[in-house]
């Protein structure tokens, strides 16, 4: 054989792998998808308590309703805690009975991550924003519930 053909070939051997490096490179790219994540994702208030079980629980805790930043953020992540929290928001009605007009109390964010969008649920002073806007006139052994739940520092 002469030196021509062994260079040639191993040329050919050099640029195949260069070329399945490249390949495999490329490809790993594009199958990684990037995280979705949450600020990118639309919000909206809940239209009703009467919704699935969320892929995700996020809590924001803010100290007065006037703040922007959350003094706290936590995740509910017991799977068990989640289904027990929207078997209780699920019995609760969709609209109260009065109006409240807040003052700077404590605000806790609930935020229902599903797939495509994020529901949120707001807890002012410890009493639920139906998503009629409304607060329930008499306590509600549910609503205390569902605040306590969200509210444990071990979620």
């Amino acid at each position: 054989m002469s030196q021509n053909y062994l260079k040639k070939k191993r040329m050919n051997m050099v640029q195949r792998v260069i070329v399945c490096v490249f390949l495999l490179v490329f490809l790993t790219q594009c199958n990684n998808p990037k995280p979705v994540e949450l600020k990118d994702m639309p919000s909206r208030y809940a239209s009703t308590f009467q919704m699935t079980t969320p892929d995700r629980v996020i809590i924001d805790d803010y100290t007065k309703l006037s703040d922007t930043i959350p003094a706290r953020t936590h995740e509910m992540k017991d799977s068990v805690e989640v289904k027990k929290m929207m078997a209780l928001l699920f019995q609760l009605p969709d609209s109260g009975e009065i109006m409240i007009k807040m003052g700077d109390v404590p605000l806790k964010r609930v935020n229902l991550v599903f797939s495509d969008h994020i529901e949120m649920i707001e807890f002012y002073n410890g009493r639920i924003k139906t998503p009629a806007t409304s607060f329930y006139a008499q306590p509600n052994p549910m609503e205390q519930a569902v605040f306590d739940l969200v509210s444990r520092d071990s979620l």
